[in-house]
Parts: C-alpha cells; structure tokens; sequence
C-alpha cells in the first residue's frame, strides 16, 4: 500500500472541481484509488471493491456539495469510510449552506472551503499534520530497551490518566459516596457514613418484632382516644 493512496467521495456533477483537485494532488506525489468505479455502482462487486480501495487508501477526501449529499452512491462511500475508521477530510466546493453539503453527522466538522479557489496546498498541509500526529501517538519501541521504558512511561503515567469511578451505596432511597474516593464533601460523607448501621437496623428488615407490635398497638390506642374525644364533642354539641 502507497502511503500517499486517497480516495475522494464526489457527485459526477462536481467533475470539474474533482479533477482539477485530483490533478494538483497527483503533482504532489498523491496516488487516487479509482479501481471500485469499473465496477456497477450498487452491485455486491461495486460494494465489496469499494471496501477493498478504502481499507487500502490513507485518507478520505469528501467534496462536499448540496449534489454529493443527496448522492446515494456517495453516501454510501463516506457511510463505508466511518465503519472503517478512515481520516476524513471535508473539501466545500459548492452551496451556500454548510449543513446542506455537509455528509450526515459532519456538520460541526471542521472543513476546507475552496468555493471560491482550489485550496489544494491546505489539503496537504492537513495531511501532513496528521501523520505526524499519528507518528507521535505510536512511538517506535523496537530494542528491550525501549520497549521497557515506553511500559514504565505508561505506567507512571497511569494514575494520572485513570478516571475515578464514583461507586454509589444505596439503601432505599438514600445514597453516598464513600469517604475513600476523592471529594470536596468528605465532612458530609463521614456524617452519613455514621448513622448507615443505624438505618440499616432500621430499614433493612433485619429488625425486631417487637419494635413494629409495640409501634402498632400506640398507634391503635391514639386513633381509639382521638375518636373517643370527637365523639363526646359531637354528643355536647347536640
């Protein structure tokens, strides 16, 4: 595979603007992966062809256009490309609306607008910075050597980078964050970390009978004098 293979999304309708893009990026030294379009657009080969050039190619190049978005062919090609996890890159070439010529689920993407000129030399440019950021996220370990200390790097720079999971207790409707994690609240934490066991007697079922027949039966004996006071008020009253 060439390091320097694009594949471009476009309507047919956009041709002028395709290959004079095509072009500049051929006098750079760019291959464009074309082999899919022998093929029947929509046919199992076309498909199958279409997943082989992109699995091949670097990047992805999407001459967005109102005409590529309503392209079922190049919808189909940029859907290919995200399942693949190609880089995509948006080159505006048409439209007065940015989300009407944007492909589905790129409208806040960043993207190169040559409506107005070829804008070639920044289609370049981008791609030359993402391979550099892809060199500098996947650093060369090829001695022992390297390979220990890009794993002790990795490993100082572990606590740094993990995420605290904040572990919820809950007991009925009530919950916290134990006092071992991290928290600016850890006085109010402590505070219901203290009376826990006491609701967990309560309110957990683990209780005694004894505490429920006695709440009922003052319960009862309140309601009976409750009654018992109306019922004499009502028979003064008549």
């Amino acid at each position: 595979m060439a390091e320097s293979d694009i594949f471009i999304v476009y309507s047919p309708k956009n041709q002028g603007k395709v290959d004079q893009l095509k072009n500049e990026l051929i006098s750079h030294g760019y291959t464009i992966r074309e082999d899919y379009k022998q093929c029947v657009p929509g046919t199992p080969e076309w498909e199958s062809a279409l997943e082989k050039e992109l699995v091949q190619c670097k990047f992805v190049i999407y001459v967005a256009s109102p005409l590529t978005k309503i392209s079922r062919y190049a919808t189909k090609e940029i859907q290919t490309a995200r399942k693949l996890d190609r880089p995509v890159l948006l080159y505006w070439v048409q439209g007065n609306n940015w989300a009407l010529s944007a492909p589905n689920g790129f409208d806040s993407t960043l993207y190169i607008d040559a409506r107005e000129e070829s804008k070639t030399n920044l289609v370049i440019e981008a791609f030359n910075e993402y391979t550099l950021l892809k060199l500098n996220e996947e650093p060369a370990a090829d001695t022992p050597k390297q390979q220990n200390n890009l794993k002790k790097q990795e490993k100082r720079a572990k606590p740094k980078t993990q995420k605290i999971q904040v572990i919820k207790i809950t007991l009925n409707n009530l919950s916290f964050i134990p006092s071992n994690l991290p928290t600016k609240r850890n006085s109010w934490t402590q505070q219901q970390r203290s009376v826990y066991p006491q609701l967990r007697n309560k309110f957990s079922g683990k209780y005694d009978p004894r505490f429920w027949t006695l709440t009922i039966v003052s319960i009862t004996i309140a309601m009976l004098i409750i009654l018992t006071v109306i019922m004499t008020y009502i028979l003064q009253s008549s």
